[in-house]
């Protein structure tokens, strides 16, 4: 599996977004943003450097900011609702929030069912408010999240992280985000790990160990992974054949390629294709990965008015 560090964007309101997503798989990341997952429709596997969590319908997970993982849906696809909250949000205020690191874990475990169906509802509720924009609902949304931090203070174990910690994080969380946005508008180029080193002005062996320490991947296995990505996002279009799509993609050999397919999708390119699997791409095929579908308000908000008549 690849692993990006992903910037997110804040379309509606600034250090937070909530979108739902719909995932057959989403690869290993990591952001800068904590991260509530509510888990809609289907089950998923979330995994992070150290260990596997499971979300199932009505259950929420967490994830501290910066911290790496990939979700699998284990049924066909997994539909949940996500709400990502920048680590500035409070920093003025509240510094010391941000100097802790929380345990990502199924936060349902720790609350009991009236809590958590509760937490639900609020966040089911909030939801229609973004998604519709009405009338003071940056108040509304800001309200809420005060609240889900009020939840993680109370709920979720934590440590205290010393301010050397802290700077060496933000330091290789802005590196790799230098690195990997390169990586992916070079894709169809030579991207040795010696060059890129040296253009960071430090050595290979640790420009390698920055990679396997914070996303648990090798560099190659990086550059290789997000060019299947690219692969896969080429061979939707029909016209483009198989070896074109190969080279295109940054693969030197179509044959390498091929069976990058058998090992990530059990098939070939040719068999991926004619399976017809439907995905979508936001703006540009290296955005994200290519296996998910993210509502637009309009069919969030249906979704939304669907799943509170048939969760009754």
């Amino acid at each position: 599996m690849s692993q990006e560090y992903e910037i997110i964007g804040y379309p509606k309101l600034r250090h937070v977004r909530i979108f739902i997503d719909e995932i057959r798989y989403r690869s290993q990341h990591l952001h800068a943003e904590y991260e509530f997952c509510f888990g809609l429709k289907g089950k998923a596997m979330f995994q992070t450097l150290s260990k596997k969590i499971e979300l199932r319908e009505g259950e929420v997970v967490f994830f501290d900011s910066d911290e790496v993982h990939s979700i699998n849906a284990e049924e066909g696809s997994f539909t949940g609702l996500f709400v990502q909250i920048s680590n500035h949000f409070l920093k003025e205020y509240i510094p010391e929030i941000h100097t802790r690191s929380y345990q990502s874990m199924n936060l349902t475990r720790l609350l009991d069912a009236q809590e958590n169906a509760v937490l639900f509802q609020k966040t089911l509720e909030m939801a229609n408010v973004y998604f519709q924009q009405q009338v003071s609902y940056k108040l509304k949304t800001i309200a809420y999240v005060l609240e889900l931090f009020a939840l993680i203070q109370r709920k979720i174990p934590n440590v205290h992280l010393a301010q050397k910690d802290l700077d060496t994080r933000k330091k290789n969380a802005k590196r790799l985000s230098r690195i990997t946005g390169y990586i992916d508008q070079n894709l169809d180029a030579k991207l040795g790990l010696s060059e890129i080193a040296e253009n960071e002005g430090i050595t290979p062996c640790h420009l390698s160990h920055l990679f396997s320490h914070n996303l648990g991947i090798t560099f190659q296995d990086y550059v290789n992974n997000r060019r299947l990505e690219r692969a896969v996002s080429l061979i939707q279009i029909p016209q483009k054949r198989i070896t074109d799509i190969a080279y295109e993609a940054g693969f030197s050999d179509p044959k390498y390629m091929t069976n990058m397919f058998k090992k990530r999708f059990h098939c070939t390119p040719n068999e991926f294709r004619n399976q017809n699997i439907p995905v979508s791409v936001e703006s540009s095929p290296l955005d994200r990965d290519i296996l998910e579908h993210i509502f637009t308000d309009e069919e969030a908000l249906k979704f939304l008015d669907s799943y509170s008549v048939t969760s009754k």
